[in-house]
């Protein structure tokens, strides 16, 4: 049986929950079709949902569809997991948080509305988490709806991609083989794509096939459930049991762990392969089908289930083979502080509100130092009513909230070294960080400048993570540190007295030490907008938008009103619908979307740090000075006196020189840089790597006005039977792209028995077999005069960053935590298969699937072991 998920998702108001009730009606899942407005739609549960006609919480429902079923084209048996997501922008964390799990996403468009900004956000989510989606047009039978000019619309803001299906698949094939360089080529050549091919071009994310219909009457269900039978992949799982936990509930004080099972088979009595979870027993197996359940004995890869009786389980959590969710892309600016009547214990209350805060971990719960206080944050007021009548609905008790406060953040203006030791009685460690300000919206960045005969390779990745996880606050008013690189510049260990807190703890030191010594600045969150309103009342929002320092620009203007766009401070936006809908009379509304972090103006960044009242020196949690041994015990020397005391060089001249200096020079000094922090090579730089990793991301710029994949083809006539010079100009076109060979290394060692026969000598062995594949991929390089880069996965290591290095002209990457080999050849492919002649060896079924769709090539370990060896015999003869 084939098994897939599939996400429901739309705007507000879109007709998300009534499609979702047609499916279910078309398949014969439910009798009659429920509706939002009277509370008995077969997924709002809930009865919140009920009561305000919103969905709030993802649900799943299962059909299974036999092979001989009309309404199935597959030609094999089907169990199809709906999971319907909130449309409010309050709730698009818990829409994010399902993606995780989603094979196939339905992204349903309001035609009255179009392509709303929030349509654009939740395409970029889809995107940004690789799931690919079809389109339901939904509302067609509302009057002054044009199919045509709706098709328009969505390929003008969705991309080349969004093409009307059609029964007639003949009447659209050459658009949808013009999606790809490989598909057009197969197109002009035969006249003809397969399914097989068109389901390559869906599940790669390039074809959007998109239908019309309405949702209230029915139409439009069955053919969509066509399309999505008609084109399943083939998805490869895992063989060990691997999972993703993408939502927590509670039932009774129970703990209900919904997760899909992405390898392997898992029962009732098992414990699940994560040490955090101990020997935790799954009690039961639940399969959801709206409000109700069945148990299971036992489920497999591909199921959409429910554990009960782990209690360890958390929001995002992978579980085997899968990572853990890191960060999201709906993040609150906004925090509230919680009020609680008088004779509600806060003692009592905190585990309540805790549970609330596992199901939400965006909520980020914090209960002050002394634990005395409660913090929340949201996205928004409807959130915040939201849970306040949860609260209160679930464990009795009314709680109000004060003001609310913006979530700061900040960020630095110059370069500084910072300088951390720590060196209590038997302890050691001392570190020096290179620290960089970074374009705004570019977070924190990780990399290192040293050898590993300076320092270890295992400190280097202590100093990483630490970074990553546990970086100290700013220095204005202890908020988020965010847009920084730090690079690593020297370190060192004691043989016997170092241990990875004593680095932990130096780490932290130096960047406080940095922090005091450098500028910083205070960075406020910004929303876009677009407000519709009548014209006559544009001029007073611009000169709104005006006054609260934020941009706008006149998208529309006609006889129906007025559309305004830009981007402004959160602080100013978020409660600007109730001044909008008093000067327009009701007629105005207005949509906010998170924008990013930008600074605040300096009178304005006076006030906040005057209002915080943070001093950096009396911070017992982020202290700035260093710790040094002196008579057997432990001295503290303050931030602006210790560098003098450290015992590893100091290196400013290197890394801190000035930048008034001739351009030329200033580029090779950034040149230098980059290939010091691991750059793969002077060559991937020159090709336009949009993004290699998430670490390296400023040395690896690619060029941002890319045209899209299929608008080369535009130029030629529509005939099925293209003539030769057609053929001629399209390859011409393409032009001579440099070869590379991307290799899953660990893969490779473990299909080549004269690799795996190292590895019965454990980690050495590994090692061994690591660089005798070196040594004959570096032979090949030269043989078949292609780039090679060996790829081994370093996902499960929490906090591991990617690391790149060049052996013997070889290009080696380890991945970053949350990403296998296989995830960064396929995302490497996706970028980079237009400029390159791309080869892959892998046996991941779905990066198969998407590097066909890219037009790559792919081998297989036995056909590369056989290239190597004809390679050599072709020399040698």
């Amino acid at each position: 049986m084939k098994k897939l998920s599939i996400g429901i998702l739309a705007h507000v108001d879109a007709g998300k929950t009534t499609l979702t009730e047609s499916i279910l009606y078309t398949l014969g899942e439910i009798r009659k079709q429920g509706r939002v407005d009277n509370g008995d739609a077969f997924l709002d549960t809930e009865s919140l949902e009920k009561k305000r006609g919103v969905t709030i919480y993802s649900k799943q429902a299962v059909v299974s569809l036999s092979k001989d079923s009309p309404r199935n084209l597959s030609g094999e048996d089907v169990r199809l997991t709906f999971i319907d997501t909130p449309g409010h922008t309050d709730f698009a964390g818990e829409t994010e948080r399902a993606m995780s799990v989603m094979d196939l996403a339905v992204l349903i468009i309001s035609a009255p509305d179009g392509v709303t900004d929030s349509v654009k956000k939740l395409a970029y989510m889809l995107s940004h988490y690789r799931v690919p989606y079809v389109i339901y047009v939904n509302k067609m039978d509302m009057p002054e709806t044009s199919k045509n000019e709706t098709a328009k619309h969505l390929k003008k803001e969705l991309g080349s991609g969004a093409i009307e299906y059609m029964e007639q698949i003949q009447d659209i094939l050459e658009d949808i083989a013009s999606l790809s360089e490989s598909t057009i080529e197969k197109y002009l050549d035969e006249g003809f794509i397969t399914d097989k091919d068109i389901t390559s071009l869906i599940y790669s994310g390039k074809f959007h096939p998109v239908l019309f219909g309405s949702a209230i009457k029915n139409e439009g269900a069955e053919e969509l459930i066509k399309v999505i039978t008609k084109y399943l992949p083939d998805i490869s799982y895992r063989e060990e049991l691997s999972a993703k936990i993408f939502k927590i509930a509670y039932e009774n004080g129970h703990k209900l762990s919904f997760a899909k099972i992405t390898g392997g088979e898992v029962s009732v009595r098992d414990t699940l392969p994560d040490e955090r979870l101990g020997d935790e027993k799954i009690t039961q197996i639940r399969m959801y089908n709206g409000g109700r359940y069945e148990t299971l004995q036992s489920a497999g890869a591909g199921d959409v289930v429910t554990f009960v009786g782990v209690e360890g389980t958390f929001t995002g959590m992978g579980i085997g083979m899968e990572s853990d969710d890191t960060d999201m892309i709906n993040r609150p600016v906004l925090r509230y502080k919680m009020i609680l009547q008088d004779d509600v214990p806060l003692r009592t209350f905190i585990p309540k509100i805790k549970e609330l805060a596992s199901e939400d971990p965006l909520l980020n719960l914090d209960t002050g130092k002394n634990g005395d206080e409660i913090n929340i944050s949201v996205m928004g007021d409807f959130q915040l009513e939201i849970l306040a009548l949860t609260i209160e609905e679930r464990f009795g008790i009314k709680v109000t909230f004060d003001n609310g406060e913006i979530i700061y953040k900040e960020t630095i203006t110059e370069p500084v070294i910072g300088y951390g030791h720590f060196e209590p009685l038997r302890h050691y460690a001392e570190v020096q960080l290179l620290m960089e300000p970074l374009p705004q919206g570019s977070g924190i960045e990780v990399g290192s400048a040293i050898s590993v005969n300076e320092l270890g390779i295992n400190w280097q990745k202590t100093v990483m993570s630490a970074l990553i996880k546990n970086l100290p606050t700013g220095v204005l008013t202890g908020a988020e540190l965010t847009d920084i690189r730090f690079t690593i510049t020297g370190g060192r260990a004691h043989i016997k007295h170092t241990d990875s807190q004593d680095f932990r703890e130096a780490v932290r030191r130096a960047v406080r030490q940095g922090l005091m010594k450098t500028g910083s600045v205070l960075l406020e969150p910004y929303y876009e907008f677009s407000i519709f309103l009548p014209a006559e009342n544009l001029g007073k929002a611009i000169n709104d938008i005006s006054l609260m320092n934020g941009s706008s620009s006149i998208e529309r203007q006609d006889e129906t009103g007025a559309l305004l766009k830009g981007a402004a401070p959160a602080k100013e936006l978020v409660n600007y619908q109730s001044e909008l809908t008093k000067y327009t009379s009701g007629q105005g509304r207005i949509s906010i979307s998170f924008h990013g972090y930008k600074p605040c103006d300096a009178s304005e960044t006076d006030h906040i740090v005057e209002k915080s009242g943070y001093d950096p020196e009396k911070d017992p949690d982020n202290v700035s000075g260093s710790i040094f041994v002196e008579h057997g015990a432990g001295r503290y020397v303050p931030w602006d006196e210790c560098e003098e005391m450290m015992h590893v060089p100091k290196r400013e001249a290197e890394f801190l020189k000035s930048d008034v200096q001739p351009e030329e020079e200033r580029l090779a000094r950034e040149a230098k840089k980059a290939r010091r922090i691991g750059s793969l090579s002077e060559k991937l730089e020159a090709i336009g790597t949009d993004e290699i990793d998430e670490i390296l991301r400023k040395a690896t710029h690619s060029n941002a006005g890319v045209q899209s994949k299929s608008s080369k083809w535009n130029y030629y006539h529509r005939n099925t039977s293209a003539s030769s010079d057609t053929r001629k100009r399209v390859s011409a076109n393409a032009g001579i792209r440099p070869k590379y060979l991307l290799v899953d290394g660990y893969n490779i060692i473990h299909a080549w028995d004269e690799l795996k026969m190292y590895l019965s000598d454990g980690s050495i062995g590994m090692d061994s077999a690591k660089y005798k594949l070196l040594d004959i991929m570096s032979e090949y390089r030269v043989l078949r005069d292609t780039e090679i880069i060996v790829v081994f996965d370093a996902y499960k290591a929490k906090g591991h960053v990617t690391e790149k290095m060049d052996y013997l002209g070889v290009h080696i990457v380890y991945t970053k935590e949350a990403e296998t080999a296989d995830q960064f050849i396929a995302r490497f492919t996706i970028q980079n298969a237009k400029d390159l002649d791309i080869t892959v060896a892998t046996s991941d079924g779905m990066v198969q699937l998407i590097i066909r769709g890219e037009g790559s090539r792919l081998m297989s370990a036995r056909d590369l072991l056989e290239d190597v060896k004809t390679a050599k015999n072709t020399i040698r003869a």
